[in-house]
């Protein structure tokens, strides 16, 4: 029973400092109210816009996964993430 609690502990805190560590994503313009994020702005911060579209682009442009939205039951893409407000 106490290796349950204290595994059960160890998770809870695990989960905690996860909730509480800001996500860092360079795929964002952070204002001082606001974050925006998405495709447009994406494109905006690129020095060649057009690498997003090539599936063979280097790291530095991204993997696509910032700009689509997914259906939180089955995890599949039901949209993308053009221009996104984050208060």
């Amino acid at each position: 029973m106490d290796r349950n609690l204290n595994t059960r502990a160890a998770r809870l805190e695990r989960e905690k400092a996860m909730v509480a560590q800001p996500e860092k994503n360079k795929h964002k313009i952070v204002g001082r109210r606001a974050a925006y994020s998405g495709i447009v702005v994406q494109a905006i911060k690129a020095d060649n816009p057009l690498q997003l579209l090539n599936p063979a682009a280097p790291e530095e442009y991204g993997n696509g996964e910032n700009s689509v939205t997914r259906e939180p039951t089955t995890g599949r893409v039901n949209g993308l993430r053009i221009f996104s407000i984050e208060f």
